[in-house]
């Protein structure tokens, strides 16, 4: 699995990162109603592996977990494209750990 401080290139949303955003905020427009009947607030903080194929593995979430946010951001990441993987100046293809923060009741 590729380090931080490791040299090499990081995995990638296809279109880079603007695009990834752009996705994310697509999927989370899509589930705006059952958001709201859901009433799920706060910050919900989980983490996912890119493979290397580029596959979306391992979502760990870390709050927010038994709500309605957990099951949203299983669907999502379920349905994700592939990802350029990671590639290591050591290793080649290699795994990364992305973490990230959606916030819920808070207009995404």
């Amino acid at each position: 699995m590729i380090d931080e401080d490791e040299d090499g290139t990081p995995a990638e949303f296809p279109g880079g990162p603007i695009k990834y955003r752009k996705w994310i905020l697509k999927q989370l427009e899509e589930s705006e109603k059952e958001i709201e009947a859901s009433e799920v607030r706060g910050n919900c903080k989980f983490s996912f592996v890119i493979d290397t194929s580029g596959k979306v593995t391992n979502i760990k979430i870390c709050t927010l977990s038994n709500t309605y946010a957990e099951v949203l951001i299983r669907r999502i990441y379920a349905q994700s494209p592939l990802w350029k993987p990671a590639v290591s100046t050591t290793n080649g293809k290699t795994e990364q750990k992305i973490c990230q923060t959606i916030v819920f009741g808070n207009n995404h």
